[in-house]
Parts: structure tokens; C-alpha cells; sequence
């Protein structure tokens, strides 16, 4: 019996004499072949044999340079967008790994961000990829598709530090039932803001619209309030937006989201993907600091600049 011959590739062939098999595979030379040109494999010039060699060997060197350059760059995005480990975790916050005893090397500081959730299942969710995530980085085998996490859990975090900033409980900050305490009509008088981060202090549509508290945390008033308006007159779905923002799950590389550099309250902190600006352009249109941050974190990385 003969088994199928695969494309694209000269086959290297073994018989046994009892079964008369042939066993095909592919010779280790043949492992960046592309096309059947590539294929030197039987060509008996010695000078076109060792071009197509050369040629083999530089395409080699670069898929593998290619991997060690993904690495780095996931290890340093990594590094920047961080799994936070604490010497001293609380824990409320901290993740043993792999069932370990509490320690520095074996906690994962998930911060403020996951009491915000709803549901005990999400908060779980959370807790289980960030020791997937720090699993992998600790190991030297980050993956790529766990950033997309780790810029949501970041933004999570951020959230539940400027929650904490103006006076706002994290606790099921995201219920369907929680309503801004900078509406008119909701539950709690406005306290003193004489302390607050200026990005954060509420406008006049915060106190006059009432809304969901959870928009009152990004660090953009234009964006704050154009949002609010947009829900408010249905041609914003609410929901699709905190999702695109904050949602743990999901690996998709084309998914809108912002990215948290530094300081949860200054706008110069924050970075809009390409994907975001996309679908939400005219969300932060006339958010001057959003993009001239976008620009700044962009220029650090080497990328083009995006017109304004």
C-alpha cells in the first residue's frame, strides 16, 4: 500500500522489504522550500545547487530571527503593559500559581479592576488568565494573544483607580442598577472635587444626564460627555462600548481597544489603537490629548504618526 505523495515537496522514500511500505516524508533541506524551484534536491550544478542553498539558509535565518524579534517584543510589551507582581500582595488581589505558597515569585497583583464586574464567573475569568499569562511570561513563553488581556486588564485597573480618586466604590461598579452619583438624579450628593484630577471632574451633561457611573472614570470630558449623550439617544450601544473597553476575554488583534501607559487620571497616559479610532472616531473627535498622546506612545515605538 502507498500512502499520498504531499504537495510542493521531493518526497524521501524508505522500503521494507516485508510490507513493501513506503514511508514518505520530507528531507530536512526541504523544510523552506516554497516552490519547486527552491528545491535543490537532485540539481547536480554545483554553483546553482549552492544558490539555491544560500537562498534556503538566508530564509531559514530569517523566520528565525523572526521569532526571537516576536519574542523580545512581546517580553518587553510584557514588561511595560505588565503583570504586576508584589512582594507584599493583598489578598483580596493576589493569584498563587500553580497552588504555590505566597511569595513574589508565584503572585500576580490583579489590582482593583475585576470587583468591578458583575458576575462571580467574569471575576474568576479574570483571575484565571492573568496566571495563564504569568505562567507563560515566567516560563520565557509569553504569548502574543495574551496582551490583548493584559491591555484590558490594565484598562480594568485604571478604571478602579480613578473610581477610587473621585469617591466611587468599585464594587459591582458595572451593574446595570449602579448609577453615577454626578446625575442629578442619582443616589449620593456631589462631594468636594477641590482634590480631583482635573480630567475627572464632572460636566455639566455628567450632572444633568443621568448615566451608568463606570463612564465617569475615562480621563477625556469630550469623550465623556459625547458618550453619554450617545447612549442617552440611542446611537451608542452601551454595552458594545464597555465590551470594546474592558472585556478580559477574547484574542482578536483587530479589536478596538486603549492602552494604559501610565497615570490612570492623565490623558498623556493613554493610547488609542488604530482600531479604536476606527470604529470610534467620532466618539473622541476634538479630544485633542487622546491623540496627541496616541502620537507620543507611537513615536517611543517608532511607528507613523496619525494626522489630527
Amino acid at each position: 500500500m502507498t500512502s499520498a505523495m504531499p504537495c510542493g515537496n521531493t518526497p524521501a522514500t524508505t522500503t521494507t522489504a516485508a510490507s513493501e511500505a513506503l514511508v514518505v516524508g520530507v528531507m530536512p533541506q526541504q523544510r523552506y522550500v516554497r516552490e519547486k524551484g527552491d528545491d535543490w534536491t537532485g540539481v547536480t550544478s554545483t554553483s546553482e545547487r549552492r544558490k539555491l542553498q544560500n537562498r534556503l539558509n538566508q530564509r531559514a535565518y530569517r523566520q528565525r530571527r523572526n521569532v526571537v524579534v516576536r519574542k523580545k517584543r512581546t517580553i518587553a510589551a510584557f514588561l511595560e503593559l505588565g503583570i504586576a507582581v508584589s512582594s507584599q500582595p493583598n489578598k483580596a488581589d493576589a493569584v498563587p500559581i500553580n497552588g504555590q505558597k505566597p511569595g513574589a515569585a508565584s503572585i500576580v497583583d490583579t489590582g482593583e479592576g475585576p470587583n468591578m464586574l458583575i458576575l462571580p464567573q467574569h471575576r474568576e475569568e479574570v483571575l484565571r488568565l492573568a496566571r495563564e499569562a504569568y505562567e507563560h511570561y515566567t516560563l520565557g513563553t509569553p504569548r502574543p494573544a495574551q496582551l490583548n488581556y493584559l491591555i484590558k486588564l490594565n484598562v480594568l485597573n485604571a478604571l478602579a483607580r480613578n473610581a477610587t480618586l473621585i469617591g466611587i466604590p468599585t464594587h459591582r461598579l458595572c451593574a446595570d442598577e449602579a448609577v453615577s452619583p454626578f446625575s442629578q438624579s442619582g443616589p449620593l450628593p456631589l462631594p468636594d472635587q477641590a482634590s480631583w484630577p482635573e480630567s475627572l471632574r464632572p460636566s455639566s451633561t455628567q450632572i444633568s444626564v443621568q448615566h451608568h457611573p463606570w463612564v465617569d472614570l475615562i480621563p477625556f470630558p469630550v469623550m465623556r460627555d459625547r458618550a453619554i449623550r450617545a447612549f442617552d439617544s440611542g446611537l451608542l450601544d452601551e454595552d458594545e462600548l464597555c465590551l470594546d473597553l474592558m472585556e478580559a476575554g477574547g484574542d482578536r488583534s483587530d479589536a478596538p481597544f486603549l492602552i494604559v501607559w501610565g497615570d490612570s487620571s492623565d490623558p498623556c497616559g493613554w493610547e488609542a489603537s488604530l482600531s479604536f479610532l476606527e470604529k470610534y472616531g467620532w466618539l473622541v473627535w476634538g479630544c485633542t490629548e487622546l491623540f496627541e498622546s496616541t502620537n507620543k506612545w507611537r513615536a517611543r515605538r517608532g511607528d507613523k504618526q496619525l494626522g489630527l
